[in-house]
């Protein structure tokens, strides 16, 4: 992992830094990489909260789950040109 050193930070971006990193009880360091995974929209602890929060629409079919699903919605594939007129 790289190390990244900031020059010339405003006063008061420094002081919203404290105060966030006061707050939730964390290190400036942890902080800093919480707030840009957040800025940046790449936060895993957000990720997962949405994984967990959409838990019971997420999941893999196995085959046999597969094709009982297309058997149950062939139907679909076809058109039928007299319920559109």
């Amino acid at each position: 992992m790289k190390s990244i050193t900031l020059h010339n930070l405003d006063d008061d971006l420094v002081d919203l830094i404290e105060r966030e990193s006061k707050d939730t009880g964390l290190s400036l360091n942890k902080t800093i990489k919480n707030l840009l995974h957040k800025a940046l929209g790449t936060n895993p602890k957000e990720k997962k909260q949405k994984e967990e929060e959409f838990s019971d629409l997420l999941g893999i079919w196995d085959d046999k789950q597969f094709d009982e699903f297309n058997k149950n919605t062939k139907e679909f594939d076809e058109i039928n040109v007299e319920d559109w007129k």
